[in-house]
């Protein structure tokens, strides 16, 4: 797949914002891209950066009962 399969699509989605259906200033935040780099700047900019969020650091808890083990050393999380 590349953007050629979006064209449709994204043709689609122009003439919905002319007829109103959707808000015109929301085409921005459509995005057709080969490459990841573009993807990730493009949602940064976009849906990151603008609600000022941050990553946050989380280590999810095993569930003996799926059968995974805590790492060997590591503090319990709860």
């Amino acid at each position: 797949m590349g953007t050629d399969y979006w064209k449709e699509l994204i043709g689609f989605i122009n003439k919905m914002a002319q007829h109103g259906m959707i808000a015109a200033a929301d085409l921005s935040l459509i995005y057709a891209t080969d490459s990841v780099e573009e993807a990730i700047a493009h949602i940064r900019r976009k849906a990151i950066e603008p609600f000022g969020l941050k990553r946050v650091a989380r280590i999810r808890r095993h569930f003996p009962w799926l059968g995974e083990r805590g790492l060997s050393g590591a503090a319990a999380v709860r």
